[in-house]
């Protein structure tokens, strides 16, 4: 989906909060916040698809996961600006760019494939980690087009790497982007 500007409103701004195996099946766990009426706080909600994105089911038991003591992490991982995503090895002392090799594209290939703009830039949220690897790290991407006004692509999927995002591959098709 191609966007002129930045879509407006508020609205919840959903994240896959987890993927697992459950019976042979993946499941992937989609949250989103908002602000509840009547309160100060937003309210946060879980949804969960159990056939790759196509229907969602409301998951009133879910509970977030407790993310590992950052000390103790043997990756953590920062989201940047412009959609660009660091790593420390260490704890959070020494910080390094991930290289974003997409499909076997440098990230500025990959961009330039997808936009057919020589000057498209490609932008990263992280979505998920694996609670038992931190090294693999799931993701969406959007292809930023410079021109006399911002556009920017969602492009469909979410990604996975597997060594701490230096190399992505497609993990799931039908979800991410506006999915």
């Amino acid at each position: 989906m191609l966007y002129e500007s930045m879509p407006e409103g508020n609205g919840p701004e959903p994240r896959v909060a987890r993927v697992s195996k459950q019976n042979n099946r993946e499941v992937i766990w989609v949250t989103y916040s908002y602000a509840a009426p009547n309160s100060r706080d937003d309210e946060t909600r879980a949804v969960r698809s159990q056939n790759g994105g196509r229907t969602w089911q409301p998951d009133p038991q879910y509970r977030e996961t407790g993310s590992p003591n950052p000390e103790r992490a043997a990756v953590v991982y920062r989201n940047e600006k412009h959609g660009h995503l660091s790593k420390s090895l260490d704890g959070g002392v020494h910080w390094t760019d991930c290289q974003f090799n997409v499909d076997g594209l440098s990230a500025q290939q990959f961009a330039t494939k997808i936009a057919h703009n020589d000057h498209a830039a490609l932008a990263f949220n992280l979505t998920a980690r694996h609670p038992l690897d931190p090294a693999t790290i799931y993701g969406t991407f959007t292809v930023d087009i410079p021109d006399t006004f911002a556009k920017y692509m969602a492009l469909p999927g979410v990604y996975v790497s597997h060594d701490a995002g230096n190399h992505w591959s497609m993990f799931a098709p039908d979800v991410g982007g506006t999915n």
